[in-house]
């Protein structure tokens, strides 16, 4: 009961002329009078609001309701508990509020029931004597249509003075059934205005010059405007279909206005050619084709999805907006100049190929797809959302910094001019970086394998990698290659990687590592004198092989975290004088492995082996280096893993040297043929230092 009065009192109250009174009203007092049963003594309200709804037959939207509608609410709080007579007092006195208020409108509107037609000085008296122009006098809702023809009034201002004083009073044009609302034909000699026309139920046509109508807000007919003037409707909410001409100098709709298309004359539907406006504003028509050749500032689009293609063209600098939330089909901008800047700034998607200018600056901040071959040459772009380009290819041609840090590439990449370029995840046979100084890969996949060595410009790598997940052995296999003759500076961030190889930067100088690597290589990088090595192995997956080899000037080796190592070659690396492998804390469960560390500019203390005698015990050969030293807790684990099933079964064998700081035996020292001199029978010094138990058994610490 209560939603169905209020609903129907809401309505009458703030009817518009579009609908048919008759049946309004007599829908209202049908609902009211089969509600009336419900309550004892709801007949009398339903009896007050019949009364009330043969006063509101006038009301349109150019009235002021607002009063109205506050003592709606002062009902609807009323009903929410009717249940008896007595609670329909409350109702009563807030309708008796309504009908005052209603009243009080009423007297300062006034109703003309026929058409106006303004054409010559006998029309134009007796539009007088329907429409008072005095100061105090009300607005007026047409019950018919308006013609107005100003020709007659080109030589004489006090005659379009007098046009406009009857034109400024309507508010409200109600329109002929099947015909016209408001027709309007004047020029720059007799400019018509109706400065307080808010509604046009019918269609409308204006022609000769610009149309003044601040406060028009509804056409619900269709609009036809040609003269060579602004287009500007400041408040319009919805309109029909409009026909606009091509000599417009601007064209302006807001941005929220809902108009069912728009057209120049003699163009396709949703096609636009505007060869001398010099702004256009579409509101939320959907523009197909826009031309407008000397157009500075332009926006268009529907404000949601768009079906079918998107052309726009223009030939000076502009600012482009596309409101279009995406676009089924194509999208192109073309001409413009080299400082236009283009907006789709509420795009998410467009479904077929993309191409835009060399302008200034482009902005696709919601872009997550280009569906089809995309070509954009605008110097500054905004693809902070794209994540794949699945059905065609990226060309990005001027700009410097492409910053698409969330793109998975899937097809080719070209970012011709770029010296910074960022992505999601790649692969080097995908992308063309000609002029690339700084890549940057913020979550490799960790299957996708990657080369980086081939961009001989860049000089700056940075890697980050996405997170493997069980069985680590078979999800994470990615390659990646990692040199150039000008890289300086390589970071590996966190993330899983299966094989990393750092090989040939000759010019490398600063390198850190982290996250997990199951097999890390660093070879001929001959200016790397320190690295911060701080990943791990991948838990989950095979034990880390690690290989340090001729890298002229590394000074010093020491990763932090990496443990459970397999296979280790550090070697040739002529400046080496440390390393620290104490990180290595656990083992695998099984496996045989080699340590390799020679070449390098390892020192520590050689003792040789003493053969013994009647009055001398004899001692086995002893290596003192901390170097060697720092890999005794793998060492022990090995060995324990030997004598315990249950914790595995692990064997490292050794070849290693150091140079020896004793004087006496200055040089480098070939510890396995140290070891062997002299021979001793039945000691350890007969076969080197060979696997892990001879290693425990020979190397100390200094």
């Amino acid at each position: 009961m209560k939603k169905g009065l209020l609903t129907l009192l809401a309505a009458a109250l703030t009817i518009v002329g579009c609908q048919d009174y008759d049946s309004q009203f007599k829908e209202l007092t049908t609902l009211v009078t089969n509600l009336a049963t419900d309550v004892a003594g709801l007949k009398t309200v339903s009896d007050d609001i019949a009364t009330l709804s043969q006063t509101v037959n006038g009301l349109a939207t150019a009235l002021d309701v607002a009063a109205i509608q506050a003592d709606i609410d002062l009902i609807e709080a009323a009903l929410a508990d009717v249940a008896t007579e007595a609670d329909l007092d409350a109702v009563s006195d807030a309708l008796a509020t309504v009908q005052t208020d209603v009243k009080e409108l009423l007297a300062a509107s006034a109703v003309i029931n026929q058409s106006i037609t303004i054409s010559n000085e006998a029309t134009l008296q007796y539009a007088e004597s329907l429409v008072s122009t005095a100061t105090d006098a009300p607005n007026v809702i047409v019950n018919g249509s308006v013609t107005v023809v100003s020709t007659f009034a080109n030589l004489d201002a006090t005659v379009t003075a007098r046009i406009n004083a009857v034109t400024g009073k309507i508010a409200t044009i109600l329109g002929v059934e099947g015909g016209a609302g408001l027709a309007l034909t004047h020029s720059a000699s007799s400019v018509i205005n109706f400065n307080n026309l808010a509604f046009i139920d019918k269609t409308m046509e204006i022609s000769g010059g610009a149309f003044g109508h601040d406060t028009l807000t509804t056409i619900s007919g269709n609009v036809t405007e040609t003269h060579t003037g602004a287009i500007d409707y400041p408040l319009l909410a919805s309109a029909g279909v409009i026909a606009i001409g091509t000599d417009h100098t601007s064209v302006s709709f807001p941005t929220s206005a809902n108009i069912t298309s728009i057209s120049t004359i003699g163009s396709a539907t949703n096609e636009l050619w505007l060869k001398k406006a010099t702004s256009v504003v579409t509101g939320k028509a959907l523009v197909s084709d826009l031309t407008a050749p000397k157009a500075t500032a332009i926006t268009i689009g529907t404000g949601k999805a768009q079906a079918g293609d998107v052309v726009i063209a223009t030939a000076l600098n502009a600012v482009i907006n596309l409101t279009s939330t995406s676009v089924g089909g194509n999208l192109e901008v073309s001409g413009g100049a080299s400082q236009t800047t283009f907006f789709g700034s509420s795009l998410t998607t467009v479904g077929g190929t993309v191409e835009v200018g060399s302008y200034a600056e482009a902005h696709f901040p919601l872009v997550t797809q280009f569906g089809g071959n995309t070509s954009i040459g605008a110097a500054v772009l905004d693809l902070s959302a794209l994540s794949s380009n699945v059905s065609g290819t990226l060309v990005f041609a001027r700009a410097v910094t492409v910053d698409t840090q969330k793109l998975v590439v899937s097809s080719n990449v070209t970012y011709t001019s770029a010296t910074t370029a960022h992505f999601a995840s790649t692969e080097q046979a995908s992308m063309t970086l000609p002029a690339v100084l700084t890549l940057k890969v913020f979550k490799q996949n960790t299957k996708t394998d990657l080369d980086v060595s081939g961009y001989t410009t860049m000089t700056n790598f940075t890697i980050g990698g996405a997170q493997g997940a069980a069985p680590f052995i078979s999800t994470v296999t990615n390659t990646i290659v990692i040199g150039g003759a000008a890289l300086t500076t390589v970071n590996i961030l966190d993330g899983d990687y299966d094989v990393v190889t750092i090989n040939g930067a000759a010019a490398l100088t600063s390198l850190s590592t982290a996250g997990e690597i199951r097999d890390f290589t660093l070879n001929n990088c001959d200016a790397l004198v320190s690295a911060t090595i701080g990943h791990d192995h991948i838990s989950g997956s095979d034990a880390s092989d690690l290989v340090v080899t001729n890298n002229l000037k590394l000074a010093s080796f020491a990763p932090s975290a990496l443990k459970f190592l397999g296979n280790i070659d550090i070697s040739t690396n002529a400046a080496l004088a440390s390393i620290d492998l104490s990180s290595a804390t656990e083992i695998p469960l099984a496996g045989d492995y080699t340590v390799a560390i020679d070449g390098n500019k390892l020192t520590g203390t050689y003792v040789a082996a003493t053969a013994g005698s009647t009055t001398t015990v004899s001692s086995e050969a002893e290596v003192k280096s901390n170097d060697l030293f720092s890999m005794m807790a793998m060492v022990d684990l090995s060995i324990a893993s030997r004598a315990s099933a249950s914790i595995g079964n692990v064997t490292y064998t050794f070849d290693v040297d150091i140079d020896d700081i004793d004087a006496a035996t200055a040089g480098a020292q070939d510890l396995d043929t140290k070891i062997n001199t002299p021979a001793i029978a039945g000691s350890l010094a007969a076969v080197g230092i060979g696997v892990d138990t001879n290693f425990k058994a020979i190397v100390k610490a200094e």
